[in-house]
């Protein structure tokens, strides 16, 4: 009887670890890597880079309407689900831009900007615990160190000191 217990209660604290436990690190490449790659056409593609452009340029409605448009063609690009958040997140959406940014995990959980941004936006909301465990999965997926990790660190830190998230770029 004691014995089934600590089985069936192992058995529960592995598969909570397993739910609740950062991906495996692995190699991620840029913004453009994402699922199904092979089968954007070189159109949605062109889209894509517009749109990378106009988010650059912070003409955010532009940005948004055009990562729309991809996610509408291919629903598995995190990349533009990853873009299409950030845009709405600049545009004032917070809640349109937590379901692009959750969107963008469902398919690629080891997306480092989907978790910077997310990370961005949990201060903005005033949820730096939050903020922290992106940070902790951003330094299991790129043990080595990376710009997204660089700059969620820096973006927390500030607001520990201010008691306010400032953009850091």
């Amino acid at each position: 009887m004691i014995w089934s217990r600590l089985t069936g209660a192992a058995l529960l604290l592995a598969l909570t670890c397993a739910v609740i436990s950062p991906p495996p690190a692995q190699a991620v490449g840029d913004e453009d890597n994402y699922t199904e790659q092979s089968a954007v056409p070189p159109e949605v593609h062109a889209l894509y880079q517009a749109g990378k452009v106009a988010v650059d340029d912070e003409r955010w409605e532009e940005g948004l309407t055009k990562m729309e448009r991809v996610v509408k063609t291919h629903p598995k690009h995190a990349g533009a689900w990853n873009l299409l958040g950030y845009c709405r997140r600049h545009l004032g959406d917070l809640s349109g831009s937590m379901v692009a940014y959750e969107r963008a995990l469902q398919i690629d959980p080891t997306h480092r900007g989907a978790h910077e941004y997310m990370g961005e936006l949990f201060l903005m909301l005033g949820r730096p615990e939050m903020a922290r465990s992106k940070l902790r999965l951003l330094d299991s997926i790129c043990p080595s160190g990376c710009e997204e990790r660089d700059e969620l660190a820096a973006a927390l830190t500030s607001y520990l000191k201010t008691g306010r998230y400032v953009p850091q770029h």
